[in-house]
């Protein structure tokens, strides 16, 4: 990890074994409180410096990561 402020904030380093040799980059999740109740979560991944073989496919990635998380919130509170 290379930030954490809870509850609002955690950084942290990636690496994947898929791609050996790159560079790790950087995962950055904001949480953040809406009106209504519910929350934000804003991820950014950065550090795609130059031509990389793994941005498009952590791009596409990403909308799937975050709907499960939503599925899962979801159920907790339905709980």
């Amino acid at each position: 990890m290379l930030e954490v402020r809870a509850p609002h904030l955690l950084v942290v380093s990636w690496w994947d074994e898929r791609y050996p040799g790159l560079e790790h980059t950087t995962v950055r999740y904001e949480i953040g409180r809406l009106p209504d109740g519910g929350s934000r979560v804003r991820v950014t991944h950065s550090g795609f410096e130059g031509t990389r073989p793994d941005f498009d496919d952590y791009n596409g990635g990403w909308s799937m990561v975050l709907s499960s998380l939503r599925r899962h919130a979801e159920a907790v509170e339905a709980a």
